[in-house]
């Protein structure tokens, strides 16, 4: 698990990267569209694939640090059994819809491969290596959500035994950009 939370790591780092990238784009973007009147025909659609690739890419990160929205408002009034049976119901769906994305993310990301089919818009790209982010971004999260599983599934244990329970921690500090 140490080289699955590295490899988490190494993606949050190429997001961060991406957005640092994004950011600079679109800023370089708009001096040339305002000052000089000459607008960079490429960073818009580029963005929009940047976006898919930082969203896949730092999914199963997010998970790992409990940096998802919660549903305090309705965890905090039940038992720590309850909280912990919550969070694995949770888990459980998160897996579901994880593994959707993962099988047809890998059809629909080969399907366009072996058709050669390309983006029609500004520049004439490939659409395969832009969908290919999301059945690997969607593999590492279901792989996160099965460890968040077995955690919640321990917290249920502990807590049946009467034992305290808390929400599960981050497991490492997240890289520095």
């Amino acid at each position: 698990m140490r080289v699955f939370d590295k490899i988490l790591n190494a993606m949050c780092f190429v997001s961060k990267l991406i957005i640092a990238g994004l950011m600079f784009s679109v800023s370089l973007d708009v001096i040339c569209r305002y000052l000089f009147n000459a607008p960079m025909v490429w960073v818009i659609p580029i963005s929009e694939y940047a976006l898919v690739y930082i969203t896949f890419l730092g999914a199963a990160w997010l998970l790992r640090e409990e940096g998802h929205v919660t549903m305090d408002t309705v965890t905090e009034k039940l038992s720590p059994a309850g909280r912990a049976l919550f969070g694995l119901g949770g888990c459980v769906l998160g897996l579901v819809v994880s593994f959707i994305f993962v099988w047809y993310g890998t059809i629909t990301t080969y399907d366009h491969f072996r058709r050669g089919i390309y983006e029609s818009a500004v520049m004439e790209m490939p659409i395969a290596p832009i969908l290919a982010i999301i059945p690997v971004g969607s593999f590492f999260l279901l792989i996160q959500f099965v460890r968040r599983s077995f955690k919640y599934i321990g917290m249920w244990k502990a807590a049946r035994r009467g034992e305290a329970t808390a929400v599960p921690e981050p497991s490492e500090p997240p890289p520095a950009l």
